[in-house]
């Protein structure tokens, strides 16, 4: 059972941003399952404001910023 969650923890280190979309696809859709679409996308809407909102709290310049280091790759 050690060698199988080893493995799972090299593969998520591997691949980082797989897992994150896989655990934040996985919730979205749970979300819209148990309390339906719209109230799904305002909790998304919430979310990025926060984000905002932690970005500038963390000395950042604004949303361009955030699409810049995003989408820099």
């Amino acid at each position: 059972m050690m060698n199988n969650n080893q493995s799972l923890l090299n593969w998520i280190n591997r691949n980082k941003g797989k897992f994150v979309g896989l655990l934040a696809g996985f919730i979205f859709g749970i979300l819209i399952l148990l309390i339906g679409v719209l109230k799904t996308i305002v909790i998304f809407i919430f979310a990025l404001i926060g984000l905002y909102l932690g970005h500038l709290w963390d000395g950042g310049r604004g949303i361009q910023e955030i699409f810049k280091n995003i989408y820099r790759k």
